[in-house]
């Protein structure tokens, strides 16, 4: 397969993801800013490539086929390689700005904060920026409520009509002090669901983790004191990489092998659609390259 055959794959893929992510071929053509029958040829085009159906139509709505989620789930880096260049290739312009409010979780805020704060007093040197530190289900609620403009989430199954845009991803894991004795033996700390739940790669992984009724010991909303505890050794915790890597030598991965091929996941910037679009694009363009290296870094391993 040539470069230009594995490039026109991914966009197939994306094409895939966005008709799954919209529910149906003439939004996903919106959104893709092409025709609905073009959006249609591609998926046949996958479908005949792939050898197998991947969309179910159920009242109303375009649904995945496990084919489809397994598919996307292993093409989650060529997709997200994707979206990073289009962003690369049509840089946003610099708007008039004076303040910006957004929030962010909290391992990511630690990551991130520094060095946007440094590239957004280049850019726009009188900006006031606020910054909002929540879980991911409290910083949705903000954002439906108008108390800030936009927000850095994982991804998430239930963001009804926000707008969002993927920046980054990243993977789970299972994660234990570096000389831990048997650390699949430990009691495992998770994240507190939020009030919809997990979301699905987040079960996902749990149930191929540690089978179908699992019992955390520890609970928390924050990744960080999750971390924490894992590096003292009391626990195995489940953590993004991108966390469990901040440290190097502090924590060494233990992910059962039955686990590994799900957990995958986006990080988006979500925002009201009535938010000023140039607004939201130039902070995603601003946020997407500091990501990339840690998302890369995610999905090479």
């Amino acid at each position: 397969m040539t470069k230009i055959d594995g490039i026109e794959h991914a966009k197939k893929l994306w094409i895939l993801e966005q008709v799954l992510e919209t529910g149906s071929f003439r939004a996903a053509a919106r959104k893709a800013k092409v025709s609905a029958p073009a959006i249609s040829q591609a998926l046949s085009n996958l479908e005949r490539l792939v050898g197998k159906p991947l969309v179910i139509r159920r009242d109303g709505k375009v649904l995945a086929t496990e084919t489809a989620e397994q598919l996307l789930s292993t093409a989650k880096p060529a997709i997200q390689a994707l979206r990073e260049l289009a962003i690369r290739m049509e840089p946003a312009s610099v708007p008039n700005i004076a303040w910006i409010s957004f929030g962010a979780f909290e391992s990511l805020a630690i990551d991130l904060l520094p060095k946007l704060s440094t590239q957004l007093q280049t850019k726009l040197p009188k900006l006031k920026l606020t910054l909002r530190i929540a879980s991911n289900a409290a910083l949705a609620r903000m954002v439906r409520g108008s108390e800030i403009c936009a927000a850095l989430v994982e991804e998430n199954d239930n963001l009804g009509r926000l707008s969002s845009i993927a920046v980054g991803s990243d993977r789970l894991g299972c994660y234990a002090r570096y000389d831990a004795k048997s650390p699949l033996t430990l009691p495992f700390g998770t994240t507190s669901s939020g009030d919809d739940g997990h979301p699905l790669y987040y079960t996902k992984f749990v149930k191929a983790a540690f089978g179908d009724a699992p019992r955390p010991f520890l609970v928390s909303d924050s990744y960080e004191a999750l971390r924490s505890s894992a590096a003292h050794g009391s626990v195995m915790a489940i953590l993004p990489h991108r966390v469990a890597e901040r440290i190097p030598g502090e924590l060494v991965e233990v992910t059962p092998a039955s686990a590994k091929a799900v957990g995958r996941h986006d990080i988006l910037l979500i925002s009201q659609p009535n938010c000023d679009p140039e607004e939201i694009q130039f902070l995603a363009s601003e946020v997407t390259p500091l990501l990339t290296d840690g998302s890369h870094q995610a999905n090479r391993k």
